[in-house]
């Protein structure tokens, strides 16, 4: 963006004439980024603030939270790519702004999160280098979504329990390797490429998840999380691809009795044993509520089969299959 242009956008803030601020990408110098900051603080117009992939520092991020701490309008803040490491500052100025409800920081190089209580409802922390989540979330009576993807978390934190608010938690490819209970507040979770092995047993305790994405990871014994699993009332949409799954008897079982699931994942785990698909396509004739199923082998894809061995499984999966279908015709086979 020219100089031309930066001068006619510092006019258009102090004279409240915009209301989306767009300065993503660019290159200033400290002082074109101090003439924005004098002109913001005295805007009352502007609701979006869009500065992602410049190059911010902590007077940035200082002059950024003296703008949050008087502002009003602000409802928006996107800062995703701006090699940020310390965001103190405007997480604090946030303890005296109510009014900013989204906050965009993917893809910086944070480490550290000082307090997540805030009026925030939104806010985006993926790909940073963040290891643990502050116990203070416990208290946040505001936030719905919150985004830890992709950093490198150890623990999950057992204060979601004591939090109320929050609907969608996205811990995908951290380092968690335990989960000690269900019991939350939460609609969608997901927990995708992370290294858990176990699963507790109260989700059916849980009455508000929906959504459930488990993939990836490597589980060994999960029959009790499967037991209950059958009286949960809410959980509709259940991925375990890709899970090391060797035994589905415990699942299939659980298909028998749950009132909700509607969509199961199961592509890409280890059970060939064909008595264990006979078992889950019998339990899926008298289910109500599955409509989509995903299900096909990492070892091999019953769709390939080519060994006279394997030629007897092909046929008995393929005679089970339209069986099924025959009895449930809501539900639908991918494989």
């Amino acid at each position: 963006m020219s100089y031309y242009i930066l001068d006619n956008y510092i006019s258009l803030i102090e004279e409240n004439k915009i209301t989306e601020l767009d300065l993503s990408d660019n290159f200033y110098k400290d002082e074109d980024y101090t003439d924005i900051y004098e002109a913001l603080l005295k805007n009352n117009s502007i609701t979006s603030i869009n500065l992602s992939k410049n190059n911010l520092n902590e007077i940035d991020i200082e002059q950024l939270a003296k703008i949050l701490t008087i502002n009003n309008t602000i409802t928006e803040l996107k800062l995703n790519e701006c090699t940020l490491k310390n965001i103190d500052k405007l997480l604090d100025s946030l303890k005296v702004n109510k009014t900013l409800k989204k906050l965009f920081l993917s893809k910086n190089d944070i480490e550290f999160i000082k307090t997540l209580n805030n009026s925030l409802e939104y806010l985006d922390l993926s790909d940073n280098l963040i290891k643990e989540i502050p116990n203070d979330l416990k208290d946040n009576c505001m936030l719905k979504t919150l985004d830890l993807s992709n950093n490198i978390i150890l623990h999950y934190p057992d204060c979601i329990s004591d939090n109320h608010t929050l609907k969608e938690l996205i811990l995908t490819n951290n380092a968690i390797n335990k989960i000690n209970s269900f019991n939350n507040s939460l609609e969608c979770l997901k927990l995708n490429d992370n290294k858990l092995s176990k699963l507790p047993s109260d989700i059916n305790e849980n009455h508000t998840l929906k959504i459930l994405d488990l993939s990836v990871n490597e589980f060994n014994n999960i029959d009790n999380f499967y037991e209950s699993l059958k009286n949960n009332d809410t959980l509709e949409r259940l991925s375990l691809t890709d899970c090391n799954i060797e035994n589905i008897n415990g699942l299939s079982e659980t298909l028998l009795t749950n009132p909700k699931l509607k969509i199961l994942n199961l592509i890409n785990n280890k059970f060939h044993n064909n008595k264990q698909i006979s078992k889950l396509f019998k339990s899926l004739e008298t289910n109500t509520t599955l409509t989509d199923l995903y299900i096909n082998d990492k070892d091999h894809s019953f769709k390939n089969l080519t060994n006279k061995v394997n030629q007897f499984y092909d046929k008995q999966f393929y005679d089970n299959l339209a069986q099924l279908q025959k009895i449930n015709k809501n539900i639908h086979i991918y494989y």
